[in-house]
């Protein structure tokens, strides 16, 4: 199955609310980083599975926030309107022990001129005890929300069924996942702010991966496959190595050894 053909779902939400962990539960891996600190995914992450004979690509995002006064937050929205731009599905994840914030009514209201199906997935309903308080999202307008637990599987199988049945038709049942065997993997490693992120956009002709001036913006290692003398190639950013001794935090010290386990895992390093 083409690419073309492959419905995508995109996880959309505000900071903090357990979307990299849902990602990542979805998937049955730790492909997205994951802290308590807010903001640590700011790049599109893909993703893809099967359920019930449906084949779907899942994107992770970064947190939606609505600053003017901040140029990286803005940057992370363009990423995620250019996942909802291919999305068939939305994804509004909220935290059901804080309940509705007003940041998740300013999401809700950003997603709906875009006109596309919207799933309320209430992330951090551990128990039973739990679930009443969910229902506080029937608020935001999308329909009766979905109870689940990212972090102890809970409800993740009536999710993926939720999912399914609000997939186009035709969905494809055999899928061989993002990159094919034939592709050749190229990491592009280095230390912070080199500029390997705008290296992989000026490839792919396209701003596929965030760039800023800070030191740091890639955390997560983000995949871009392209086409070049009709040989594919999956171009893997990673985020700027560090010593040990420069590590500044524990985001830091996943990121960089996400980073080698790149490198371990391609056919060429640049």
């Amino acid at each position: 199955m083409s690419d073309q053909t492959i419905p995508v779902v995109a996880i959309i939400g505000r900071p903090n609310v357990g979307k990299s962990t849902l990602f990542n539960r979805l998937l049955k891996k730790r492909r997205a980083l994951v802290d308590a600190t807010p903001g640590v995914t700011r790049d599109r992450l893909y993703g893809d599975l099967q359920w019930q004979g449906v084949h779907f690509r899942v994107v992770d995002t970064g947190g939606l926030q609505f600053d003017s006064r901040d140029r990286l937050g803005e940057r992370v929205a363009l990423q995620v309107s250019k996942a909802m731009e291919e999305a068939s599905l939305a994804l509004l994840v909220g935290d059901g022990r804080e309940g509705p914030m007003p940041l998740d009514r300013e999401v809700a209201s950003w997603l709906r001129p875009w006109g596309k199906p919207v799933l309320v997935v209430v992330n951090k309903v551990d128990s039973d005890r739990e679930l009443p308080a969910s229902y506080e999202f029937s608020s935001l307008g999308f329909g009766e929300p979905l109870g689940v637990s990212a972090s102890h599987g809970r409800g993740i199988g009536e999710l993926l069924d939720a999912v399914a049945r609000r997939l186009p038709l035709g969905s494809g049942t055999v899928g061989s996942g993002t990159v094919g065997s034939g592709t050749i993997r190229v990491a592009i490693v280095g230390r912070p702010n080199v500029g390997k992120s705008s290296l992989v956009n000026r490839i792919a002709n396209e701003e596929r991966v965030l760039v800023d001036e800070a030191p740091g913006t890639t955390r997560d290692p983000v995949e871009v496959t392209v086409s070049y003398q009709e040989r594919p190639y999956c171009l893997i950013d990673t985020a700027g190595v560090r010593s040990k001794r420069r590590l500044n935090s524990r985001v830091d010290a996943v990121a960089r050894i996400k980073a080698l386990e790149v490198i371990h895992g391609v056919d060429v390093c640049l």
